[in-house]
This record gives C-alpha cells, sequence and structure tokens, in this order.
C-alpha cells in the first residue's frame, strides 16, 4: 500500500468516527426533572394544594413523560386528593404542552380525568415551568404555576 492510500484510508476512517460521533451526540436525551407548585383544581369543589410532578423532559424532542406525582397539604381536602394513571405524556409544541392522560380524584366527591391542553411552557429545551391558567380537565379545571 502507498502513503496516498494510507492517507485516504486514515482520512474516511476519521471520517467514518466523526458522523458517528455526530450522529450520537445528537440522539435525544431525556433529562430527569422535578416541578413543584400550588394548583387549584376546580371539580367543584375547589381544592388548592402544592404538588409535585417527577418525570423527564426530552431535550432534543420536546416529548414529556411524567411518572409520578404527590400532593402536599394545604386544603384539609389535599390529603385525599390521589394522582394515578401514569405516565402522563405529551409533547411540547410551539411554546405549549398538552398532557394526555391525568387523573386526579377526591375518592365520592370529584373524578378528574382528561388530557389538559393549551399549558405554557417558560424556557427552553428543558422548561423552567408551566403554567396553567383556568385549563379545562375533564370535567374539572386547573390553575397554577409548577417550576423546577
Amino acid at each position: 500500500m502507498n502513503n496516498s492510500m494510507v492517507k485516504k484510508t486514515l482520512l474516511g476512517a476519521a471520517g467514518a468516527i466523526a458522523l458517528f460521533a455526530a450522529a450520537t451526540s445528537a440522539h435525544a436525551t431525556p433529562v430527569p426533572v422535578t416541578y413543584t407548585g400550588t394548583t387549584t383544581l376546580n371539580g367543584p369543589p375547589i381544592i388548592e394544594c402544592e404538588v409535585t410532578l417527577t418525570g423527564t423532559v426530552d431535550d432534543m424532542t420536546g416529548e414529556v413523560v411524567v411518572t409520578g406525582g404527590m400532593v402536599e397539604p394545604g386544603d384539609a381536602a389535599c390529603a385525599a386528593v390521589v394522582l394515578s394513571d401514569f405516565p402522563w405524556t405529551g409533547t411540547i409544541a410551539g411554546g405549549t404542552l398538552a398532557l394526555s392522560t391525568p387523573h386526579a380524584t377526591v375518592p365520592g366527591v370529584v373524578n378528574c380525568v382528561g388530557t389538559i391542553s393549551g399549558i405554557q411552557v417558560v424556557g427552553a429545551p428543558v422548561p423552567s415551568s408551566f403554567i396553567l391558567n383556568n385549563l379545562s380537565f375533564g370535567t374539572c379545571s386547573i390553575d397554577g404555576v409548577l417550576s423546577m
């Protein structure tokens, strides 16, 4: 093999390695996140509680996956609120998020289930907060801000 062929082979190998590295670094990366804030659920009744949601936000695709949540005391009714049907999923597009399958209940009192559309997203690629401004949630509505 002459020097010219060796150089071409080495350049080709270096190019292939560079392409592979670029392709793998551009791969979507789910970032673990936790958002907390005060929300008001209007079922009726009206229940104001501190909510914490955990999950991931994909910093390349905008996919949001909520894998868990808990409700802290606020109103006396907060202890009875149950969040369920995880994971809740959605994709950030145009500065908003529609979150599918969220479910909040106060057993025997109110059952809120359905997609929450129009959630305002603040920050990118991983949002610093989500704003819920009197958004429909099945037969309920929800207000509040959840921040990192």
